[in-house]
């Protein structure tokens, strides 16, 4: 049976997980936010999709580029991941939408 844990400890593991993945994230922010990604620097915008779908590949999401229909403009990028709870079939999606400019 599997072992429960109090909410204290859950934090504790919780806030140990996140500083050691900090230097990490810092870093992958660092590179996202050096990027030109102004609306119609569309090599810019298309780096910034390029740095986002590698960063979350990582987490099991695979990415799909869609060019955009304003001339100059960089793509769009969305990112999926299927749940790994065969009983969460059917259930509501979870979307989260984002900005590269």
């Amino acid at each position: 049976m599997p072992r429960t844990i109090n909410r204290d400890e859950l934090a504790q593991r919780l806030r140990e997980a996140a500083e050691r993945r900090l230097p990490h994230a810092l870093a992958w922010l660092r590179e996202l936010v050096g990027v030109n990604s102004f609306t119609t620097n569309a090599a810019g915008v298309a780096e910034q999709a390029r740095l986002t779908a590698a960063g979350f590949a990582a987490l099991g999401f695979e990415a799909e580029t869609v060019p955009a229909l304003q001339a100059g403009h960089g793509p769009h990028l969305f990112l999926r991941r299927r749940g790994s709870n065969p009983a969460s079939d059917g259930l509501p999606v979870v979307l989260v939408e984002g900005e590269m400019d």
